[in-house]
């Protein structure tokens, strides 16, 4: 596997691991699938650009259009061309899910129910962050950048090996997964930071 790819890959589990303690928000888990689906569409946009060798600065546009196709085909098919296209018609429906997110925010209360308008803003804004955090930590290699630095990211490594005690709750266990994910992108040879320090000290 290319380091790209891997790098691509890491880059985005990081995120949809980042996301799970939006659960907190819902009344329920049915957003986390459409979330999760739309880092799928971005992290696979990525991938067939970087396969066709784009230039970088094109990488995050495949992006951007593979999350909206994505959330064309999810959330406004009926008004898109053919059911898969955007289309005026679809980016305004687009749009009015939206405003429809925002006036949830403003008028419900945590834990809230899924509401159509929240899982799109939901969808939407994970969506962007999984581009951001590909330039990040991908095209610009700073992982660090992405919110860790590389002693936190070795720190959460070796937190893996401690006993469970006390037991974690999801976000802490969805935040460690996080810090495990960051590390693949951060050590692009594979060798993890402190065994290629102790390999160094050997020699």
């Amino acid at each position: 596997m290319r380091t790209s790819t891997r790098m691509t890959l890491a880059a985005g589990w990081a995120t949809a691991l980042g996301a799970v303690p939006l659960g907190a928000v819902y009344d329920t888990w049915h957003w986390v699938w459409f979330t999760w689906a739309a880092i799928g569409a971005v992290v696979a946009a990525h991938l067939l650009a970087r396969s066709l060798r784009l230039p970088a600065w094109l990488v995050p546009l495949a992006g951007a259009a593979g999350l909206l196709e994505y959330l064309v085909v999810v959330f406004a098919s009926n008004r898109a061309f053919v059911g898969l296209l955007p289309s005026p018609g679809a980016l305004a429906a687009l749009w009015d899910g939206i405003r429809s997110g925002f006036g949830d925010v403003h008028d419900l209360a945590a834990p809230v129910p899924a509401t159509r308008g929240l899982v799109l803003l939901t969808a939407g804004s994970v969506g962007l962050v999984t581009i951001a955090v590909d330039v990040v930590a991908v095209a610009l290699r700073r992982p660090a950048a992405a919110g860790l630095d590389r002693h936190q990211l070795r720190g959460g490594e070796a937190d893996r090996d401690q006993p469970p005690h006390p037991r974690p709750g999801r976000g802490a266990a969805a935040g460690a997964a996080h810090r495990r994910a960051l590390l693949e992108v951060t050590e692009p040879s594979g060798v993890p930071g402190h065994m290629a320090g102790r390999r160094a000290g050997g020699e």
